[in-house]
């Protein structure tokens, strides 16, 4: 190496394997990456002959920052530390050596910035280091004197650079390995579930915490034993033959997949259900089994508690209903006879007085009624005890006898009722009439009760026909109030109404839609409307029937 005023011979030689030697028994060594930095720095100042000045550093390139980080030093003054503790200058030496992958020496009338302004009136030497993948960083020397590397100095230089490159990049994949051990091991310490592994012979070769508390046993006492000794017998004697059997035909019973298992064992002898999942790992030729064991008894006693809270408010609710259903009959039974005998007294000669109170006991007997009547269907259809007949009947008819019900009470607020039915519609047809009558009863009293003027329309249209079937659309529009969006999934729920204000001045139990959903679903149909507020609504229903075929009614014909 040489000075600007003197020449020497080279300062290397048989010097630089034992000084490459030293610097990777260090780089092989345990600790701290910044540690090992700071015993290379105590070598490469001991190098014979090169004239440093005292201070020595590593730089090492922070990618995420995108900036060099003082990550060793010596004999690098307080202020020296505080101001170089990062580099990011495009002039800087440092920064230009690593971009270039070149030496860079500076000299003393040099005036650039980042670090090296912090040397001013130093020569020094700035080598780059990298490995085969990426730039590392620089290693910074301050020198006494300025230099002039000789072509066999260049050569040390770079094969410095590739040697402290390499152990650099060793002791970062080794770091990243060391995190990636810790965060996995963090991860399989902290977890709920239990994770066992377990080789071909069946023997536990480690598990977590949570295993080890699941089956009530410390580490110790199950790592290198056999895994059967977690399970209850027959499962106990024929696990080794399940894995022996699977390693040889690759049939898997469980491995692969997850299961509900009732064999599970702990220490204390007590059985209890748990979640199985068995997957398989090559390792270094062999197979190793990953087993994940969820305890399912705090589950499986919730869904247990759930189950016997479920059935007490069935039994709940269908004796209520009983209840219901028979107190409705009770009660209904003397009012017919309420009504009937009111019947009779209007008949009787009465004068323009007391037929009135008749008639007014006349319709709150019929209003009691209708509600009784409501309650039995209802409490019939909670208990499953209302079955749908299965009988002849004219449609236009059912239809006209539902207008009838209202056509008095329609003309007395004037609103018209008006009928449309599809022409191809066929009437004659199969079904259940009554609880029909009462669907359309229930949307078309409902479209008068609420409609101030206008009209109530009712209309049935052909959706689906076959020789056999056809599937209706029946729908009851009318010019009302209507119904606000927010409310209008309310309708059909039992005992609901759309405010307070509806019940006192309509009247009414907020059963009849709630019963109409019910008896179109037993009946194969579905329910819904629309409706505007301040323009009307729409109810409308959907139901399949059966036409009266010539061939049905042969088959009645011939049964009579």
């Amino acid at each position: 190496m040489r000075s600007q005023t003197t020449s020497t011979t080279p300062c290397f030689g048989s010097d630089m394997n034992a000084i490459l030697n030293t610097l990777l028994k260090i780089g092989i060594q345990n600790g701290e990456l910044s540690e090992q930095l700071g015993r290379m720095l105590d070598v490469i100042s001991t190098i014979p002959r090169l004239p440093l000045a005292g201070p020595v550093a590593f730089f090492l390139w922070d990618k995420n920052r995108k900036c060099l980080v003082l990550s060793a030093s010596k004999k690098l003054s307080k202020a020296h530390r505080s101001a170089c503790q990062t580099v990011n200058c495009k002039t800087c030496t440092c920064i230009q050596a690593l971009q270039t992958r070149q030496i860079q020496i500076v000299q003393p009338e040099s005036t650039v910035s980042g670090i090296c302004t912090q040397m001013t009136g130093k020569p020094h030497l700035v080598i780059p280091i990298h490995s085969k993948s990426k730039d590392q960083g620089v290693l910074l020397l301050a020198l006494k004197q300025a230099i002039q590397p000789d072509t066999e100095e260049l050569k040390f230089f770079q094969t410095l650079s590739d040697t402290l490159g390499d152990i650099i990049e060793a002791r970062q994949i080794q770091k990243s390995l060391q995190d990636n051990e810790i965060r996995l091991q963090t991860i399989l310490n902290t977890a709920v579930d239990g994770i066992i592994s377990v080789d071909e012979d069946g023997l536990v070769q480690s598990l977590n915490p949570a295993a080890a508390r699941i089956f009530g046993y410390q580490p110790n006492q199950i790592i290198g034993q056999n895994v059967n000794m977690l399970m209850i017998e027959p499962f106990h004697s024929q696990h080794d033959g399940y894995i022996q059997t699977y390693l040889k035909t690759g049939i898997a019973r469980i491995i692969g997949m997850g299961r509900e298992i009732q064999c599970a064992l702990r220490r204390d002898g007590t059985v209890f259900p748990a979640y199985l999942a068995v997957s398989e790992v090559p390792v270094r030729g062999k197979r190793l089994f990953t087993a994940i064991v969820r305890d399912l008894t705090q589950q499986k006693q919730f869904e247990q508690q759930i189950q016997e809270a479920r059935d007490a408010a069935l039994e709940s609710s269908r004796l209520k209903s009983e209840f219901l259903a028979n107190m409705s009959h009770e009660i209904r039974t003397p009012m017919n006879g309420v009504i009937g005998m009111t019947e009779l007294l209007l008949d009787s000669g009465l004068t323009d007085v007391q037929k009135d109170y008749a008639l007014t006991i006349q319709g709150s007997a019929n209003s009691l009624l209708t509600i009784i009547n409501d309650i039995l269907d209802f409490s019939k259809i909670e208990a499953g005890k209302l079955t749908m007949e299965h009988v002849e009947f004219d449609l236009m008819t059912v239809l006209e006898d539902a207008i009838d019900v209202f056509s008095k009470a329609a003309r007395k607020r004037q609103i018209e009722i008006g009928l449309l039915k599809d022409s191809n519609i066929v009437s004659p047809v199969i079904g259940d009439p009554v609880r029909l009558r009462q669907i359309l009863t229930n949307l078309v009293g409902n479209a008068v009760k609420f409609t101030e003027k206008g009209d109530v329309l009712i209309r049935v249209q052909m959706m689906i026909q076959t020789d056999e079937t056809q599937k209706l659309r029946f729908s009851v529009s009318d010019t009302g109030m209507g119904v606000a969006p927010e409310k209008q999934r309310l309708l059909f729920q039992s005992f609901t109404q759309v405010d307070g204000a509806t019940t006192r001045r309509y009247g009414g139990t907020g059963l009849g839609l709630a019963i109409s959903k019910r008896l179109v679903e037993m009946m194969g149909g579905e329910i819904g409307m629309e409706s505007t507020p301040g323009k009307g609504s729409t109810f409308w229903f959907t139901l399949p029937l059966t036409k009266q075929t010539e061939c049905y009614l042969s088959a009645i014909a011939d049964s009579q």
